[in-house]
């Protein structure tokens, strides 16, 4: 099983990937852009991770990551994704044959349609039966996030401890 990752650049020489059949999509990385990313590194280390100290949940998958941030060292607030950014995300893990892709961006909608460029892309991976899985946001609030709003999307999202949403 090949899994996508839409996300910042994963840092792949930590110890707890150094046995997972990893790689990095480099049409996507512009040629000065290839620092790690905390947040790319840590989705990656939830679902590759290998170890005592990283049970990722899809252990022996091979992934890929589809890098769409670029130099978030600084933390919050993260730049935003175009939907044409995800959707090139999108086509290229279809052409890679990824069974399932995991997307860490979104946009604030008032709607759950998207643009056409984006629509065009999850159409394809609904064709090839791909699995999208999409954030619902880290905006704490009741409102909508495309793709995750999509209805052939997956929506997840994050909870403390308490089962409360978290904020960020």
């Amino acid at each position: 099983v090949l899994i996508g990752i839409v996300d910042g650049i994963p840092d792949l020489n930590c110890v707890i990937f150094q046995s997972a059949a990893l790689s990095i999509e480099q049409t996507m990385v512009p040629a000065d852009h290839w620092t790690p990313d905390i947040h790319g590194t840590e989705i990656f280390s939830v679902i590759f991770g290998e170890g005592p100290d990283a049970l990722g949940i899809a252990q022996g998958c091979s992934g890929i990551s589809l890098p769409i941030f670029f130099s978030r060292d600084a933390g919050p607030p993260f730049p935003a994704a175009s939907q044409m950014d995800l959707a090139r995300a999108l086509n290229i893990a279809a052409e890679r044959g990824v069974s399932i892709v995991n997307v860490s961006a979104g946009q604030r909608t008032a709607t759950p349609e998207a643009g056409r460029h984006l629509e065009d892309a999850l159409s394809l991976c609904n064709q090839r039966r791909m699995l999208v899985v999409a954030a619902t946001g880290n905006d704490c609030c009741a409102c909508l996030h495309v793709p995750a709003a999509v209805p052939t999307v997956l929506a997840v999202g994050a909870m403390d401890a308490n089962g409360q949403p978290l904020d960020a």
